[in-house]
């Protein structure tokens, strides 16, 4: 009898460690991949960083604006990563990249986008970029064909006809580089509103102005040079694709119509330049809305 005793209790142990163990494989296969931080290196031998994490048929590709890095999205990853997978990168003269170029042309960062999706494999892509970036998101599109589905910018595709008076890109540029830190706190400062949280302001434009100051510079200069070479409405309009903005300013309607684009506004509110880090929960709310419209037509 105590043999037989013995024999049932060691199936019943035995089962309990078969249950137990193919419990925890199932909830290890459900669990995302763990997040990855890497480099890729571009065609012209620099090494571009950049962070992955999530999971799913649809890639978001987050690429920042002018003078900060990918790191400014980071509510935005931990917020998206159960439905989506997830890039964010520091373009090059950025964050953790490279820093070897000569020139700092939107349509050389467009390469280095469209690379990076080729490079991971990314077959289903929305691009998302701030500020500065609604010029490389959109090289990027133009390269990459029918892998992006969609681009959405944060605080951009205000007016893209509009153009820079040569006077006023002089006094810019001549002023960073006389005094870059002056000139970047004063210009970037009057992007906040009078109610946003002082330590939030001081931490960005004090990060801002840890910036390589010449390449900082040199790129400014490019973004000015490509938006008055008067290109960038007709690429907009070459794009099939649809082309959101999140933002507090209302995009230019009139200038919108001219370039007849799939084209839609998702407002903001209480917020500056940076709603990645100043409103960060209202920013994840529109862009979780914004995704679930856009793919919902494909």
């Amino acid at each position: 009898m105590s043999s037989l005793i013995f024999r049932i209790s060691f199936f019943i142990l035995l089962f309990c460690l078969i249950s137990c163990n193919s419990s925890t494989q199932a909830d290890q296969d459900k669990k995302p991949p763990l997040p990855v931080q890497d480099f890729i290196t571009l065609e012209d031998g620099n090494r571009m960083f950049y962070r992955k994490q999530g999971t799913g048929q649809i890639s978001l590709v987050f690429v920042h604006g002018w003078c900060i890095d990918g790191n400014y999205f980071q509510s935005q990853m931990g917020h998206l990563d159960k439905q989506y997978q997830l890039v964010s990168v520091d373009l090059i003269g950025h964050g953790k990249s490279d820093a070897d170029r000569q020139k700092w042309t939107m349509q050389q960062y467009g390469k280095d986008i469209a690379q990076l999706v080729e490079s991971l494999q990314l077959q289903e892509v929305i691009l998302i970029g701030h500020s500065m970036s609604e010029v490389i998101v959109a090289e990027a599109a133009a390269l990459l064909g029918d892998k992006v589905k969609a681009i959405i910018g944060i605080d951009t595709y205000i007016n893209p006809i509009e153009q820079v008076k040569a006077e006023d890109s002089l006094n810019i540029v001549s002023s960073m580089r006389a005094d870059f830190s002056g000139t970047l706190h004063a210009w970037m400062g009057s992007y906040f509103p009078e109610n946003t949280d002082s330590s939030v302001k001081n931490f960005i434009l004090q990060d801002m102005a840890e910036g390589p100051a010449d390449i900082c510079v040199s790129i400014m200069e490019e973004l000015i040079h490509y938006q008055n070479q008067g290109k960038f409405p007709a690429l907009l309009a070459s794009l099939t694709i649809p082309i959101r903005t999140i933002n507090v300013i209302p995009p230019d309607s009139a200038a919108w119509a001219e370039i007849k684009a799939d084209f839609d506004w998702i407002p903001l509110q209480n917020t500056g330049h940076y709603p990645m880090v100043e409103v960060a929960g209202q920013l994840n709310a529109a862009l979780s809305q914004t995704l679930t419209a856009v793919l919902s037509r494909q």
